[in-house]
């Protein structure tokens, strides 16, 4: 029986010598572990639980920078005032035109008895005319003449001194234009008066009242308000009882031209 316990002790003794030289040699024999891997121990509460390597962390992928581009600046909006021209609404926004001119130019008669009676003389003239950048524009003028008279029984001085006034009607052929070519008519109320004489024998009267209707064109030129205007007209006389005259002998007629220019301004 003593044997027999002897002979275990000795077999538990040999066994546990056994298992600590194994287990001081496992490490030896177990496989190199890479530098680059981590291990963890298989049982954390227990560090001589054999180690197993951990699994690689998948690498965190880098996000790539992100450009932001600004927009675009939005473009400044421009006014622009574009719209259709309506010709009437421009010509009502137009100044209707008023001038003042004064001037002077020659007159002589077209019969050939005053003709020979007179001579050309000289005329002047201060019209007024409303409407001279509308098509229609009417006129009103003062005008008188001079002119020398030369017939038996008056003094070689006597002169013929006519005054009047006048009121037309004018047609504007380029109311808005610098140049504007234009007709005109319209009436007019006259006096003839002889002046410088001292002695009258002749067979003139001294004075004469009489009606005309003035027809004719002209040319106005305008540049900054200043206005230059030329005309030419034929003044046809009625009522005239300048001359006297034997009922069998055919009547004098006082018609007369004009001609003359004008500075002057328009408004």
């Amino acid at each position: 029986m003593l044997k027999t316990k002897i002979g275990a002790a000795v077999f538990f003794g040999a066994a546990l010598v056994a298992s600590g030289a194994a287990a001081q040699e496992a490490p030896d024999m177990q496989d190199p572990v890479e530098p680059d891997e981590p291990t963890i121990p298989a049982d954390p509460q227990d560090p001589a639980a054999p180690v197993v390597p951990a699994e690689p962390v998948p690498p965190v992928p880098v996000a790539e920078p992100v450009i932001i581009t600004p927009p675009p600046p939005e473009p400044t909006p421009v006014n622009v005032d574009v719209h259709m021209h309506d010709l009437a609404m421009d010509k009502e926004k137009q100044p209707i035109g008023i001038s003042l001119t004064v001037g002077g130019g020659v007159i002589g008669f077209t019969d050939e008895s005053m003709r020979d009676t007179t001579s050309a003389g000289g005329m002047w003239d201060v019209r007024a005319a409303i409407g001279t950048r509308s098509p229609i524009a009417v006129e009103a003028a003062y005008i008188g003449t001079a002119q020398g008279i030369d017939t038996v029984g008056l003094d070689d001085s006597a002169v013929l001194i006519g005054t009047g006034v006048e009121a037309v009607a004018r047609v504007n052929l380029l109311p808005l234009a610098t140049v504007n070519p234009y007709f005109f008519g319209g009436a007019a109320w006259k006096r003839y008066d002889l002046a410088n004489t001292d002695t009258n024998t002749s067979d003139v009267n001294d004075v004469d009242n009489l009606i005309e209707i003035p027809v004719g064109v002209g040319l106005s030129y305008r540049v900054n308000g200043f206005l230059l205007d030329v005309r030419g007209a034929l003044r046809m006389a009625t009522e005239e009882d300048l001359i006297r005259q034997d009922p069998d002998t055919e009547d004098v007629r006082l018609h007369a031209w004009t001609a003359g220019a004008k500075l002057g301004y328009e408004f």
